[in-house]
């Protein structure tokens, strides 16, 4: 995998967390900006990623997905979105947009099927947490991403926490530091409770489609 793609495919992990404007490539010039889809409206992150594409120079939204056109009018103005970006039909938006990745947030069940109609067309995915429905699923999700030479990454939102960052710091800082064990603890008080809006809670408290809980949630 070359410099550049790799740094263009980190521009994907990072929508989530970091406000910076612009990356880099190898050569120190700006690159061209990411061709992304966001496929699903309703996960409690995606407003983070429409945030993102419309306040940086290294990504543009192409395409926009969901079987509910009401969860796009919700959004149009307030991130600016082009009609003409949205669809009802996944594999119709991933033919006609061409994005190099995608980020999914539909309900964990249906994570399969999005790997399923992005492999194939070498779109890379970033999957929110947990990767996968069961373990049946993360298998198929992994030969797919052999057999088409494509990423699929799990967005552990965990991991970006500042918390996290500063121990990683203190860890990095002391080459005599000898890590013995390592406690994380977090949580809140419930996705209702935080205010989650109702198209996230109607799938993230259904074990049909969100399956694991809070301790699979959680990571």
């Amino acid at each position: 995998m070359t410099h550049t793609l790799l740094t263009r495919l980190l521009i994907l992990l990072s929508v989530l967390c970091v406000h910076t404007t612009a990356l880099v490539g190898a050569d120190d010039e700006p690159i061209e900006p990411l061709r992304l889809a966001v496929i699903g409206l309703d996960h409690g992150h995606v407003e983070g990623v429409l945030w993102n594409a419309m306040n940086r120079d290294d990504l543009a939204i192409v395409g926009i997905y969901d079987p509910n056109p009401a969860l796009f009018e919700k959004y149009r103005d307030k991130y600016h979105l082009d009609p003409a970006w949205f669809s009802t039909d996944l594999g119709a938006m991933l033919d006609a947009t061409r994005p190099e990745a995608a980020s999914v947030m539909t309900p964990i069940s249906d994570h399969l099927e999005v790997v399923q109609a992005c492999a194939p067309r070498g779109v890379h995915t970033l999957l929110e947490k947990p990767l996968a429905f069961d373990l049946d699923d993360a298998r198929v999700m992994a030969h797919l991403a052999k057999e088409h030479g494509v990423l699929v990454l799990t967005n552990f939102e965990t991991s970006w926490y500042a918390s996290v960052r500063t121990a990683q710091a203190i860890v990095d800082s002391d080459d005599n530091l000898d890590i013995t064990r390592v406690v994380f603890r977090h949580g809140h008080k419930g996705p209702k409770e935080i205010g989650c809006s109702e198209e996230f809670l109607e799938w993230l408290t259904d074990p049909e489609k969100n399956g694991g809980g809070a301790i699979v949630d959680f990571g």
